[in-house]
């Protein structure tokens, strides 16, 4: 029946950190070998944003998940301000840094070295994940557990009622959450875009002739 199901899901939830951790050990060799390269390793941080995303799919897919796919758990959580803090750190933070690195791994192979900065993409990676950090743990987590704990106590109308959401303590956490989004935006997101703004004049022209395959520019006999 139900039970049986809902038991062995039960299973394959508390399992999954245990793949996803693998990928953080992956991200911690990826990490050093980017320490040996030293300053004059090409894609340093495009590497760094592999590396978090990593970090951020252990933790926010692999841990958050695991802490609310228990059944008995997810029955009085589901909807609260946990489902969010799951979301935010697993679909941004794993997903959105993976986009960021594959962006970047592609766009240095495209951008004239002598107009490639470090420097902003290093300020857009900690205003990324800095300011998803703060978020996650400053203001999704406090008000998803209190969430999580009035709905075991009085019920999930309780937890998403107006009246849990008028509390002072719940408005200030809601309140600081600017802070965060401010980081990302300002710190993170916009100097992402002036890079890539800034160098988009300066791309690499095509080394592909308009009658040259690229197959045969590859070497390859098709």
């Amino acid at each position: 029946g139900a039970a049986f199901w809902v038991g062995w899901g039960a299973i394959f939830s508390s399992m999954e950190p245990v793949p996803l951790l693998t990928l953080v050990v992956r991200g911690l060799m990826e990490y050093r070998e980017i320490r040996k390269e030293g300053r004059q390793f090409s894609y340093k941080w495009p590497m760094y944003f592999l590396v978090a995303a990593s970090f951020w799919n252990f933790l926010g897919a692999g841990i958050f998940g695991f802490l609310i796919n228990l059944p008995i758990i997810n029955f009085y959580e589901h909807g609260t301000y946990l489902t969010m803090h799951h979301a935010h750190t697993a679909m941004f933070g794993t997903y959105g840094m993976l986009s960021v690195a594959l962006l970047l791994f592609s766009w240095r192979g495209l951008v004239d070295k002598a107009y490639w900065k470090d420097g902003i993409l290093k300020l857009s990676f900690w205003g990324l994940n800095g300011g998803l950090f703060l978020m996650a743990f400053a203001t999704l987590l406090p008000i998803g557990a209190m969430q999580a704990w009035i709905s075991f106590k009085d019920g999930l109308w309780v937890a998403r009622s107006a009246d849990f959401f008028e509390k002072d303590v719940v408005v200030a956490l809601g309140t600081f959450r600017a802070l965060p989004d401010t980081i990302i935006i300002v710190l993170g997101v916009l100097p992402l875009a002036y890079f890539l703004i800034t160098t988009y004049p300066h791309l690499k022209a095509a080394e592909i002739k308009d009658d040259e395959s690229v197959w045969e520019r590859l070497g390859i006999e098709l």
